[in-house]
């Protein structure tokens, strides 16, 4: 009996362990997806403002031809990075993190309703494992569509909020 006990945490003890890491993934994707908007924010306002300034100077001393020249070289390269912002991998990162976190939440919110179940006592051993293999299949079939030609950077400050993220929703929600 106490073999079967046993066995049945070390069950719920891996369903619990893929939903947190599912939970620590999604929070992670989507302060990746926060970044690339707040970069590329930061980024066109720079550029704004540069150019503003430099317009600006060009206004005042545009009789200086020395001036003149340098001012509308600037304006001129300041707006052809504004252009080349759509080829920075923000962009695209943005694009594909917000799609794949559509794709996965509804997978997570499955799998955390299914939690409830276990933790009532409504689920067998088998239909726990079945499950868990059912929403890897799943994901793992969404993740594959992404990041083909590219993939996220390591970051640690992101990371690091993902992960107390997770752990106050779990503690809050969960326990």
């Amino acid at each position: 009996m106490e073999t079967v006990l046993q066995e049945d945490r070390r069950t719920h003890e891996h369903y619990w362990n893929k939903m947190t890491q599912f939970k620590f993934d999604l929070n992670y994707y989507s302060y990746c997806f926060s970044y690339c908007i707040a970069f590329l924010r930061c980024w066109k306002i720079s550029i704004s403002v540069l150019t503003a300034l430099i317009t600006g100077a060009w206004m005042n001393w545009g009789n200086n031809k020395a001036v003149a020249m340098i001012c509308a070289i600037l304006i001129l390269i300041f707006q052809s990075l504004n252009a080349a912002s759509e080829l920075f991998p923000f962009e695209n990162r943005k694009r594909e993190l917000r799609e794949m976190l559509l794709l996965l939440e509804p997978v997570y919110e499955d799998m955390e309703a299914y939690w409830l179940r276990i933790v009532d006592g409504e689920v067998a051993k088998e239909d726990i494992a079945d499950k868990l293999k059912k929403c890897d299949g799943l994901r793992h079939d969404i993740l594959k569509h992404y990041f083909k030609d590219d993939a996220l950077p390591n970051n640690k400050r992101i990371e690091e909020k993902a992960k107390n993220e997770t752990l106050k929703y779990i503690n809050t929600n969960l326990m």
